[in-house]
């Protein structure tokens, strides 16, 4: 896990960004066609051909979607940015906040980094101001709020 800073989790934040809608939207249709495959499932004995032909696309589309699902989960990482809760497009910038790890986070519809977790939980806090000072970006902090 790579350390980041607050200026710098900012200044990925236009890529990781992207990617996090894109996680959230996948994820979400992921756990829909996971019910709806459930549903065909239990009645699979019972399905007319109508049916059992929506259960086949159903099953196609999740294998689809689940693997463009694990590729957008491979891309997150592969910028240094771990997925929190895939569903809600949460994502977090690794740090060390009294030398215990913890994460910068942020989710779609947020103007910035303006809140961390530790690690172990996900209790999002809100970044205190002297820490956008420290980091040198209070001005653009108060432009995007």
């Amino acid at each position: 896990m790579d350390i980041m800073t607050l200026e710098t989790a900012e200044s990925m934040l236009p890529l990781a960004s992207r990617v996090a809608e894109d996680l959230k939207c996948v994820s979400s249709r992921v756990r829909i066609l996971r019910s709806e495959k459930n549903f065909y499932e239990k009645k699979k004995n019972k399905l007319n051909w109508k049916e059992r032909r929506k259960s086949y696309e159903v099953t196609d589309e999740l294998y689809v979607t689940e693997m463009t699902l694990e590729n957008t989960l491979i891309e997150i990482k592969n910028i240094g940015v771990e997925p929190l809760v895939p569903e809600l497009g949460l994502i977090g910038f690794p740090t060390l906040v009294n030398n215990r790890k913890a994460f910068f986070s942020w989710k779609p519809g947020e103007p910035c980094v303006c809140f961390w977790n530790f690690a172990e939980e996900l209790n999002r806090r809100p970044v205190p101001p002297t820490w956008y000072l420290e980091a040198g970006i209070g001005e653009s902090r108060k432009k995007a709020a």
